[in-house]
């Protein structure tokens, strides 16, 4: 089984421009790559995870992980992550999911990996990528740490 590629940083900065005033979309970007977290730890992502009580952004995000069961201490967050949620998440209910599903409203549940995956697949096929079968939701994952070990 052929693994999935990263995101270039090319990739990352056409892809900002791209969803630029989509809330979910702009969220799922910046924390998708800069938290590195599995889809299904990303999804299932609170409000409370990454703001205070007082509604300020917090500068790391512990998350307990779903699959191995560990708890993740200091998870940075850069500038455009920071940003990104001051803009959308500060009137939202502490203990609403950051991605929820567009029936959230009656379901309270989260985005579903399956959409994600086509979310990813749609932003690089809006990039002009021929080939997105070469991409998924663990290549946003993938991303920082790729750009980080080519420099």
């Amino acid at each position: 089984m052929r693994g999935k590629k990263p995101l270039s940083e090319r990739h990352v900065k056409s892809l900002r421009k791209l969803v630029e005033g989509n809330e979910l979309h702009e969220l799922l970007l910046n924390l998708g790559v800069d938290l590195m977290l599995r889809a299904s730890d990303l999804l299932n992502l609170k409000v409370s995870d990454v703001l205070n009580e007082s509604g300020s952004v917090k500068k790391e995000v512990r998350v307990k992980m779903k699959k191995s069961k560990k708890t993740t201490l200091n998870l940075p967050m850069s500038k455009n992550s920071i940003s990104v949620i001051k803009k959308y998440l500060r009137d939202m209910k502490r203990e609403d999911f950051i991605f929820r599903s567009s029936h959230y409203h009656y379901t309270k549940k989260p985005l579903s990996i399956y959409q994600y995956s086509r979310i990813v697949k749609n932003w690089l096929r809006d990039l002009g990528v021929e080939d997105v079968s070469d991409y998924s939701t663990h290549s946003v994952r993938k991303t920082k740490s790729s750009v980080i070990y080519d420099r």
